[in-house]
């Protein structure tokens, strides 16, 4: 506990003693949080969630219990002792804010975390993806708007201060094997390889990240079904098959990892049935999205929608190209991750 908590000395809020009696103060919401929830051992950074009319105050922060949840006052860093309930209360000058705590099971929280920069504070995280995702400099569009772009998972290491993040996603990668993408790129593009090939990144993280499906619709990969279980690339030739490889295998690899589904966002490309390599495969990036829910549900994780981010009558403003998200485009991507929007 003691080094997690070194690590957070580079935040500049203050606690201490308050003149106004409570009963004087108002009500107010210092902290944009209802609720916390946290499992055992796991920590959470409170101040991270601060309004921002309060970043710079004295605040006071109190437990109802200490039994259940131990606190680092000074830095605003809360941690999961014993499954049970408790009431912090933060205090400025003026206003109070009382916030209810619940330490639950680590497999409640796997199905009901929120994921937000005070969770995600200084812990790690690996995202997994195809050109949405992929920052690397050799393999972004080639229009002006992309040079020089921060893509979401860096925005997301900024405003969460991640102590560390993985970026292993590949421009073209189909979650399934698909001759057409493997001709090109190789198989290690594909999400199965990107997950089966990164052992040592997985038990680092504490957190993955999954944003996959975009070029299984436009290859026309076959859809699947739940009890699809590949166990080598070239027999992972439907798209939830690849998916039920890809979170079997992280769970292998560390099993308190907590997977995150990022759906497929709207984009204006459409399909290349040319490419169709074999039948069943599904006309809408709703048919993908619904088959990646269909495995967060069997592996009781959660996933963040995107489709509403943008859509045929603002598209420009985000994704330059048609698919590819741009400087707000990747802001607001990283703000939805963040549950901030």
């Amino acid at each position: 506990m003691k080094k997690l908590l070194l690590l957070a000395t580079c935040l500049f809020f203050t606690t201490g003693c308050q003149d106004t009696p409570s009963s004087q103060l108002k009500e107010g919401e210092i902290c944009d949080l209802t609720k916390i929830e946290l499992a055992v051992d796991e920590t959470y950074n409170v101040f991270m969630m601060l309004n921002e009319e309060f970043k710079n105050e004295t605040l006071t922060l109190e437990l109802s219990n200490q039994d259940i949840i131990l606190m680092d006052a000074d830095l605003g860093i809360i941690q999961g002792k014993q499954l049970g309930e408790t009431t912090l209360t933060i205090k400025s000058s003026e206003y109070v804010q009382k916030i209810p705590i619940s330490v639950l099971s680590d497999e409640y929280m796997n199905e009901h975390f929120v994921v937000d920069k005070g969770r995600l504070f200084q812990k790690t995280a690996v995202f997994y993806g195809d050109s949405i995702t992929d920052s690397h400099p050799s393999r972004r569009p080639g229009y002006e708007q992309y040079k020089d772009l921060s893509y979401y998972p860096e925005i997301i290491q900024q405003e969460a201060m991640l102590k560390q993040h993985f970026n292993l996603s590949y421009s073209g990668a189909t979650a399934a094997y698909c001759p057409s993408i493997v001709n090109i790129g190789g198989s290690t593009v594909l999400g199965f390889n990107q997950v089966k090939n990164s052992q040592e990144e997985a038990q680092k993280s504490d957190y993955a990240f999954i944003l996959i499906g975009t070029n299984d619709f436009m290859r026309c990969v076959p859809l699947g079904t739940i009890e699809d279980d590949p166990q080598v690339f070239e027999d992972a030739t439907t798209f939830t098959g690849s998916l039920n490889y890809m979170y079997k295998t992280l769970l292998s690899y560390n099993p308190k990892i907590r997977i995150v589904a990022i759906l497929i966002p709207f984009a204006t490309w459409g399909q290349d049935t040319n490419a169709a390599y074999a039948p069943g495969y599904g006309t809408s990036r709703d048919e993908y999205n619904a088959k990646i829910l269909e495995i967060v549900e069997k592996y009781h994780f959660i996933s963040i929608p995107t489709m509403d981010l943008w859509d045929a009558t603002n598209w420009q403003e985000y994704i330059y190209d048609g698919i590819h998200p741009i400087k707000l485009g990747h802001e607001t991507l990283a703000k939805r991750i963040l549950n901030e929007i």
